[in-house]
């Protein structure tokens, strides 16, 4: 199966059960509130909503967030471990970091996992150390080289 695939039907059921969210919460009901709050227009919105583009790392931890929802990474293992909850910045060093600490246990090195994603070694560095924020599928397809998928948890089993 193509990992490009995959990433964009994993993201897009991210994408998915933030958009129920936001239509069963009252307060976020229309996306005009929700935009705001996420520091988009409403059109970006719209448009991540119907799978024309997709948010970034930050805004999706925001997004998450704002509806008490939590980005975990699942292994054939079960979850990986969660630290306190902390803002999008610290969510977004904590997923980056767990990948690469996933990595090194499988004995991945960075070259070759950069050969599999099509991006340079300089960048999977970048990203683990949170230097840099990888684009939503490249995330989502990070994940799936190291065996993982990113899901969604309510922050109230976590």
């Amino acid at each position: 199966m193509d990992p490009s695939w995959v990433a964009e039907s994993d993201l897009g059921d991210l994408v998915y059960v933030l958009t129920m969210a936001r239509r069963r919460r009252n307060a976020f009901h229309r996306r005009p509130a929700l935009s705001a709050r996420l520091g988009v227009t409403v059109s970006t919105l719209s448009d991540w909503e119907a799978g024309r583009d997709a948010p970034t790392l930050l805004h999706l931890i925001r997004w998450a967030l704002m509806f008490d929802l939590r980005l975990v990474i699942c292994g054939e293992d079960g979850d990986y471990p969660l630290p306190e909850l902390g803002d999008e910045a610290y969510e977004a060093r904590r997923l980056l970091h767990a990948l690469g600490d996933i990595r090194r246990g499988l004995s991945v090195t960075q070259l070759r996992l950069s050969e599999r994603l099509g991006v340079t070694e300089t960048t999977i560095h970048r990203w683990e150390h949170a230097l840099r924020h990888p684009r939503m599928l490249s995330l989502m397809r990070w994940a799936h080289e190291l065996g993982c998928v990113i899901q969604l948890r309510s922050l109230n089993l976590s």
